[in-house]
């Protein structure tokens, strides 16, 4: 009779417990489609899969916060350069119409802040904005094409709009980790549904072995490699007690 290899759940770490949980789930919906009990099961994995890549994805918000940091950074380096660029056009006495739309855009430059990249994040963005559009006035821009600046202006608008998509990605994540559980609830929800559904193909299996055969050799198929290395983990540890992999804290019966 066919046998059910089984999920070694309290061995899994917590990739490896998001990757059983989606092999399930795909497997369940390609051969016990009509078991409407195991469906039921399979439906609520998928949530708990779900979930738990939201938390993983939430506790990553530390990347976004340097992607915040490092857009803000380059943002203030391409507002410099603009301002330099255009200084330096002011000191063109030889080409008389550089040196004055050099005059032009310093002016509209200190109008919006002189030192905005010195501002607060928040008054930055806006007076930023406010510059962007300034400079896309006719007048202006033909201060700008005369410098031969496009480049320059792009540069601020790029760095602009690449801080406020890390901003705004930030802001989400943040947002959705207030509505989150913790990984442990998540990982421990996840082999709890993960469990029940083992026990369910088990009493199946009972009913009608030889029906279940293809279906059962597939999964066993499927979940191997992602026991193989939770078992080898649990054999270098009971060979030797100092290699202590740090397991997944949500741990039910395997």
């Amino acid at each position: 009779m066919v046998q059910l290899a089984g999920f070694e759940l309290s061995l899994l770490n917590v990739h490896e417990t998001l990757s059983l949980g989606d092999v399930l789930v795909t497997w369940s919906g390609e051969f016990l489609s009509t078991e409407a009990w195991i469906t039921r099961v399979a439906a609520r994995i998928q949530g708990d899969v779900t979930t738990l890549q939201q938390v993983i994805n939430f506790e990553g918000t530390g990347d976004l916060v340097r992607a915040v940091h490092e857009a803000d950074e380059a943002r203030d380096e391409a507002f410099v350069d603009f301002r330099l660029a255009v200084e330096h056009a002011q000191r063109r006495r030889r080409n008389p119409a550089v040196q004055q739309a050099g005059d032009e855009l310093m002016r509209l430059i200190r109008r919006h802040d002189y030192s905005l990249h010195h501002a607060g994040l928040g008054e930055q963005t806006a007076l930023t904005e406010a510059l962007l559009v300034a400079l896309a006035e006719p007048d202006a821009a033909a201060h700008v094409a005369t410098i031969g600046l496009e480049a320059d202006v792009q540069a601020v608008q790029q760095t602009h709009d690449a801080y406020q998509a890390a901003q705004a990605a930030r802001q989400q994540q943040a947002q959705t980790g207030l509505q989150l559980p913790t990984r442990r609830e998540a990982t421990g929800k996840l082999k709890s549904h993960a469990y029940l559904l083992q026990l369910s193909l088990e009493l199946l299996i009972e009913e009608d072995a030889a029906a279940l055969e293809p279906a059962i050799l597939a999964l066993n198929q499927r979940i191997e490699p992602i026991t193989t290395p939770a078992k080898a983990r649990r054999t270098r540890r009971e060979n030797d007690p100092t290699d202590d992999p740090s397991p997944d804290p949500a741990a039910v019966p395997a």
